[in-house]
């Protein structure tokens, strides 16, 4: 088997930014995080990742996509599929407590509001963010909706 540089830089290129999207959630994550614990306060701190996700993915999609492609590597794709793979257990976690807390809550009570609220624009973010999905080439785009 001969060596092939192009081959193997494009590995590099698509290795570092696997491993940099991951480095960035995380400096979301805790950037995010709320001085004051609550439902309501952490389901906030999803919806500011997932808004700096949606942030980051058109920068990509305008600005580095066209650096990337010089490389053979697809930057939203990747960046999206890295996302989605960070992003969906933070929030599953969060919604099974969200649950959780919504057994006890009394309709009337202020912090059932608050989570009420916070919740919804959780979900207006995710949506956003799937929304994404509409850009993915045709055959990634295919694949996907096979895996859900």
């Amino acid at each position: 088997r001969k060596y092939c540089p192009l081959r193997h830089f494009k590995e590099s290129v698509f290795a570092a930014l696997v491993s940099s999207t991951k480095s960035w959630f995380e400096r979301q994550e805790a950037l995010s995080e709320p001085q004051i614990k609550s439902d309501a306060s952490e389901t906030l701190a999803l919806v500011d990742i997932t808004h700096n996700c949606v942030d980051d993915l058109l920068l990509g999609k305008e600005v580095y996509s066209l650096a990337f492609k010089n490389v053979a590597v697809d930057y939203f794709t990747v960046t999206f599929q890295n996302f989605d793979s960070l992003l969906s257990p933070v929030i599953q976690t969060q919604m099974k407590e969200i649950n959780k807390s919504l057994k006890t809550f009394d309709l009337t009570n202020k912090e059932f509001s608050e989570l009420a609220t916070a919740t919804f624009r959780l979900y207006m973010a995710v949506k956003e963010f799937f929304r994404f999905q509409e850009n993915f080439p045709s055959e990634v785009a295919k694949g996907r909706s096979e895996e859900r």
